[in-house]
This record gives structure tokens, sequence and C-alpha cells, in this order.
């Protein structure tokens, strides 16, 4: 045998296998797993409605109330979470592909009122509290599919339009019924789990894997309950949602409508409204606020910044945003800032995850974490656990966090420099939460007390921003610049104009 046949040969054994003839088996574990996923996902179809009719779906609107579990983002860093009010409409025109959704959460301090337009090119975030509209080219892939996920017809629409992906993954029990486990993946490759119902065959709840700030690889999960006939489909009265294996909501449909015309004019920014500048190109940024005290401006597509200050021999920052790999971005543009001196100390403002869901990156770099004892075991926590799906420094190179543990007041000095931290708590927003005061410089540090908008109105105060602002005058602190986690460098009189406007309200 020559050489290029017996290549040939070896190449046959290694990737097909022995073979008795030429012919590929009919069958195989893929095929066989696409089979019988089809067949589950066939007679849900036909049990929802029909394929026939859940395809030629022109347009699909409903409204939605109920409550929302402020995980991670309570008062507290334990259970029970604080409650808020949702009420929500969405539009989905589905031969255009024109969206409308709006939402409007009302939690005890504030609220927040959004709405997000998907005409063609025409994509605005649409603010209905201060009634401003941004245009905003990311909006479309998220809010689709989101609102897909939540119509079970259109879930298992998008799951037979990706069929190439559809698996049987096997058969479990759920809440003392039998049901089919199928998955598909998604069109941006995120893989969905459906649980079909054995006997009625309706979808009973879909899964997604995320990475978790707190715990690690979680799963997120919906669960549709009280299917009834509509315009020839199955619609749920409602979901529960739950991220992690917390109660996170508890949502009911309302004024489901099934291919009716709709008003043109709801894809149209109301009349009055300011349009505000989107972020600046060039974020993050660094920029120095006074000599050794600076600002990564724009994180996490504009919405963080984070506070550092050189001292002679080691870096203070204030926050860690989001996760590993935004932290990560501000401690490259710390470093490339100050590149000699070791990040020692990282102060988190308060427990809630997007400003601490960053810190396993500052522990990685052998930062102390300076916090209250009352967040301990949330913050050991949220160093701990599996990450392999956003894995980071400190799952390669595992570590037990260094504590600093701080009760009322931690001062960091040296001849040329000081940082105050003081905790303001209790605060509407969260009962321990740490402002930085920079005396010399007149400069103060606080996360979620004032945003200050890089254009447009500002927002009138709330209880929050009112309690800070009496914190102010009773530690007699002398202020000129307000450094905000959120929105861009402001000043006093910002926030006496966010107080003036709550008044007015």
């Amino acid at each position: 045998m020559n050489r290029f046949r017996m290549a040939v040969s070896i190449f046959s054994v290694v990737l097909l296998g022995p073979m008795a003839s030429s012919t590929v088996a009919a069958t195989s574990f893929t095929t066989d797993a696409y089979a019988q996923a089809r067949e589950v996902l066939d007679a849900a179809l036909e049990a929802s409605g029909g394929a026939d009719r859940i395809n030629a779906l022109k347009s699909v609107s409903w409204e939605q109330k109920g409550t929302l579990y402020a995980r991670n983002q309570s008062p507290r860093n334990e259970k029970p979470f604080a409650a808020n009010t949702q009420e929500s409409r969405s539009i989905l025109d589905l031969e255009n592909g024109w969206l409308v959704s709006e939402n409007t959460n009302r939690f005890p301090t504030f609220v927040f009122s959004n709405r997000t337009i998907i005409k063609g090119d025409e994509k605005y975030a649409v603010n209905l509290v201060n009634r401003t509209f941004q245009p905003n080219e990311n909006l479309e892939a998220v809010n689709f599919g989101f609102m897909h996920r939540l119509f079970p017809p259109l879930m298992l629409r998008k799951a037979l339009q990706q069929a190439t992906s559809l698996r049987r993954l096997g058969s479990t029990d759920l809440a003392g019924r039998p049901h089919e486990v199928l998955t598909f993946a998604w069109d941006n490759g995120q893989a969905v789990t459906l649980f079909i119902d054995a006997k009625s065959h309706l979808l009973t709840k879909y899964e997604l894997l995320f990475p978790d700030a707190l715990t690690g690889d979680a799963a997120a999960e919906i669960w549709f309950q009280d299917y009834r006939e509509l315009d020839g489909l199955q619609v749920p009265s409602g979901f529960t949602w739950y991220l992690a294996g917390d109660l996170i909501g508890e949502l009911e449909y309302d004024s489901v409508k099934i291919d009716q015309p709709v008003d043109e004019m709801v894809y149209a920014v109301p009349d009055g409204y300011t349009e505000t500048d989107p972020p600046p190109t060039d974020l993050p940024k660094v920029t120095e606020l006074a000599p050794d005290v600076f600002i990564v401006e724009g994180l996490a597509n504009g919405g963080y910044n984070v506070l550092f200050v050189a001292f002679d021999d080691y870096i203070v920052v204030m926050d860690a945003p989001i996760s590993s790999a935004v932290s990560s971005q501000a401690i490259a543009q710390i470093k490339e800032t100050v590149p000699d001196k070791p990040i020692r100390y990282l102060v988190l403002s308060h427990h809630h995850e997007d400003h601490s869901g960053g810190m396993r990156a500052f522990v990685a770099e052998g930062a102390t974490i300076v916090t209250t004892d009352a967040n301990r075991a949330f913050f050991e926590q949220m160093t701990s656990g599996t990450r392999s799906l956003a894995a980071d420094a400190l799952s390669r190179e595992p570590q037990k966090p260094n504590f600093e543990f701080v009760a009322g007041k931690r001062i960091f000095e040296d001849k040329a420099h000081r940082i105050e931290i003081i905790d303001i708590g209790p605060n509407p927003h969260a009962e321990e939460l740490f402002v930085a005061y920079l005396p010399k410089e007149k400069i103060l540090f606080e996360a979620d007390l004032l945003t200050v908008p890089r254009s447009g109105p500002i927002l009138p105060a709330n209880e929050a921003t009112i309690h800070f602002a009496k914190a102010i005058d009773e530690l007699d602190l002398e202020v000129d610049t307000l450094v905000g986690v959120h929105g861009t460098v402001g000043s006093v009189s910002d926030l006496e104009r966010a107080l003036a406007a709550g008044e007015a309200q």
C-alpha cells in the first residue's frame, strides 16, 4: 500500500471508525437525540396551537403586573429581599421586526420607568421619569430575545427555527409530573433548556445558564402557570422567575392580544421629550481630578465609574463594578496610570452586586477588602463557588479574601493624602453605606445616591438622596466635587438641583 492510500485508510479509521462498507450509518447519537427532541417539540407546538398557527403569527402584545424581589439589591444582604411592584407592556410586530417594551418598577425609595422602541433603524431608549430619550444601536437583540422568552408559543417557534441545535436531554419529574427535557441554541449561541409536560405537552419552564456574581455558575428559571386558550393559542396566566434558586419575580399576564392592529404612534418617542447625548466613544478612560486622585470613567458601556487614589506606597480603590471582566478593565487602567504601586485596598461602598460583583479581580490582585462585618458572609460567598462560565484570575488561582472591617469610620493617610471612609448608613438604599471623603481636595465619592447625567435634566431627589444630603450637613463635610459611581462628575449645586426637583413634585 502506498503512503497516500495508507494515510486515507488511517484517516477513515480515526474519524469514521472501522466500517464494513463505505456506507455511513443512517442513524447516530446526534440524529437520535434530534429525532426524539423533534417529536416532543412537534407535540408541544400542536398542543400550543399548531405549528402553522404559531408560525403565521403577525403580532403579539401583552401587559404584565406583579412583584419583583431585589436579590442582592436590597437594603440588607440577606433574605427576605425587598419587594417592588412592576407594571409592563410589550408589543411585538413579528412581520416588521418592530418592538415596544415598557417597564415601570416602583421601589420603596424611587421609581424606574423606561421604554424601548425599535422600529427598523430607529432604536431609542426612553426615560419616562425625566422625559428624555437616547438613540441606542445595541437594543435590538437583547430585547427581542427576552420578549420571545416570555411568551411560550414564540419560545417554541424559536426552537423550531433553531432545529439543527435541538436535542433531547432526557426526562425528569417536575411538580410531581413527568417532563421531557430538550435543549436548543438561541441565535446568540446561548443554550436554552425546555421542560415539556409529558401529558399536556405544554411548556412548564425553561432554564438558562448564567454567571451569577454571588454564587458562580447558576441557572435562571421561568415557570409558566395556568394555561388558557386565546385565539387558538395556549397562553399562560403568569410566570414565576428564579435566579440561582432564589425567587425574584411573580408576574401575571393581562390584556394579551394576538394579531391585533397596533397604532403606529406607539413606536414614536412621545412629544416634548429631550434627546440626550450618547456616552462618549472614548470610554472607559482615566481622568485626574486632583494630584494623585483619579477616576476610571465609563466602565460597562458608560454606566460605572471607579475612584482611585495613589498614596506614596499603594493605591486605594473605591468599588468593583459588575463582574471580574469589568473590574479587570478598571485594574488595567489603574496600572497603566500608576504602574509602580500595588492596589492594596478595595473599599466597597455597599454590598449590591453591581458595585461589588468585580471584587474577585481585586482579591486576585492581593487587595484587602474594606467593608463592614455584616457583609463578611456575603463577600466570602462571592469569592467561592464554581466559576467555569466566567472564569477569572481567582478561579484559576483560588485564594481567600483578606478583609478589614470598618465600624463607623476608617482613615487612609500619608503626608500628602487623606481619605475618610465614612459609613452613613442606615440609608434607605443600603443599611450600611460607605462614602469616601477627601478633605484637602473637597471631593466626595458616593454610590447610588445622586446621578449627574452627562446630558439632560437631573432626576428628582429620592429618599436615599435626601438622607445623603442630611449626612453631608451633619458631618460638616466641605464638598466642592461629587463623584458618583453612575453618571458624570458633579458638584453640590447638582445635589441642590436634585433636592429642589424632588420638592417640586
